[in-house]
């Protein structure tokens, strides 16, 4: 099964709640092609939306593969320390999406004093994010070697 990839939980094709999307916002239809209306030099929803898809994805990925709880400094220096400079993330982009995580089933939680500063919060995977991190990384791979095969790249493997 083909899974969204914006809302990764979410099976392609399917609309929850029945609210109508309009999958071309932002862009204008001029002499029969579509453009992005003048200006603007992305889409934020859209972006906000991958990233914070992708962000979930490796979230997962780092609290699985982690022997102890971490709390969320922690885990953006995990990830700080992988990304060689190829991408900038704040920091504070974690937070929301651990949260909501956590809200899905598929993280827990628990503050515990620190001995150097205040309390902390740390994360740790359950067996629902376990077994839902199977599913995103099967799709995320179908989905990097769709968008490669596109964009004309080859199929990593």
């Amino acid at each position: 099964m083909l899974y969204n990839t914006v809302n990764p939980t979410i099976p392609h094709g399917t609309n929850p709640g029945g609210k109508t999307e309009n999958k071309h916002a932002g862009r204008q239809k001029t002499e029969g092609s579509e453009q992005r209306d003048e200006g603007t030099g992305g889409d934020p929803k859209f972006e906000k939306n991958l990233i914070s898809g992708i962000i979930s994805l490796i979230l997962l990925a780092i609290t699985d593969r982690s022997k102890e709880p971490l709390y969320g400094y922690r885990i953006w220096k995990e990830m700080e320390a992988r990304e060689n400079g190829t991408i900038s993330l704040k920091q504070g982009t974690i937070y929301p999406v651990l949260r909501s995580l956590k809200k899905e089933g598929l993280l827990e939680s628990e503050i515990r004093p620190s001995e150097s500063g205040p309390a902390r919060k740390y994360y740790w995977i359950t067996a629902k994010g376990r077994g839902t991190l199977k599913i995103w990384k099967e799709s995320w791979y179908n989905t990097r070697d769709f968008v490669e095969k596109i964009l004309g790249g080859e199929v990593n493997e």
